[in-house]
């Protein structure tokens, strides 16, 4: 199973740190855009995860839905880092969700 990110820059950047591939996108992306690279990740069978910040729901509105009510990928919303999570708890919140200390 292979995890996915779609998100802001740090978020992709940061698990790209630890192997984890993903798709940088803006707070302001086209929803076009956010919803070609979601389909096209539910389409791949190795992909088992895909972990996303909360602006990418936000952009994607109603038709997330039907993808948190899918059985694979499963979908992960983790906080913008631009909210009020601090680092030190992202990194802590990251280890939690993947298992690995970075």
């Amino acid at each position: 199973m292979q995890l996915y990110v779609i998100g802001d820059y740090f978020t992709v950047n940061t698990f790209k740190l630890i192997g984890i591939d993903g798709q940088v996108f803006e707070a302001d992306a086209d929803y076009g855009n956010i919803l070609n690279t979601i389909e096209n990740l539910i389409k791949k069978e190795e992909i088992g995860m895909i972990i996303y910040n909360s602006f990418i729901r936000e952009i994607v509105g109603q038709k997330f839905d039907d993808y948190l009510k899918r059985a694979k990928p499963v979908f992960f919303e983790i906080p913008d880092t631009d909210s009020e999570f601090k680092e030190e708890n992202l990194q802590e919140f990251i280890q939690k969700v993947i298992g690995i200390k970075i």
